[in-house]
């Protein structure tokens, strides 16, 4: 049986695919928002581990639990988004983001499995942190509902590819999987002290 949250991330891939034509023929210019909001999804790469990382904390669990690790990410980057367009938030020091990269980190080099409830909430902060900075760099343009739900539907899009893919890996690396998800862990951790010694540098 296939979960409700991959079927709606395929939903959601087949709404976008005709907006995706329509644009390539120039049919449609006002959907530049939606892009550009998609645009600033996975930008860097500590967005690209922590996410990895959530999608693999996700597929340790149920399969039909595990979407709602996107759901919660989508949940706290669409919140964090409004917050900072409205310049509810201010911008937060360059450290938090190598800290949440260096946590998740160990985690995973610990092979801890993270309940679900504090999976979920991980998932919205990272999330919300993210949201508010790029919500910072919407301050001003006119298409922020837009521009939030390229975010809020490209993440999601991401999330779900990447958290089924694993729930399909996962089961077919069992003798390898231990030793995997703690070498990947490891990485994580090396990454982090990198990005947080190349921030000490630029300072």
């Amino acid at each position: 049986m296939r979960p409700p949250w991959l079927t709606a991330g395929l939903a959601l891939g087949l709404a976008v695919l005709p907006a995706v034509g329509a644009s390539a023929h120039g049919l449609s210019p006002a959907i530049s928002g939606f892009y550009a909001g998609g645009l600033m999804v996975l930008v860097t790469p500590d967005d690209v581990l922590q996410w990895i990382a959530l999608c693999t904390f996700a597929a340790m669990h149920e399969p039909n639990r595990a979407g709602w690790t996107a759901e919660a990410l989508v949940a706290g980057l669409v919140g964090g988004f409004a917050l900072g367009s409205l310049g509810l938030v201010g911008s937060f020091p360059r450290w938090v983001s190598g800290a949440e990269l260096l946590v998740i980190g160990a985690l995973l080099s610990a092979g801890t499995h993270v309940p679900f409830i504090v999976l979920t909430g991980l998932a919205a902060t990272i999330g919300l942190l993210r949201g508010a900075h790029d919500g910072l760099d919407a301050v001003g343009q006119p298409d922020k509902p837009a521009l939030a739900a390229g975010i809020g539907i490209i993440a999601y899009l991401v999330m779900v590819i990447g958290i089924s893919v694993l729930v399909w890996l996962l089961p077919h690396i069992t003798s390898i999987r231990t030793v995997a998800i703690r070498a990947f862990g490891s990485w994580v951790v090396a990454i982090a002290l990198m990005l947080g010694a190349f921030g000490l540098v630029g300072h």
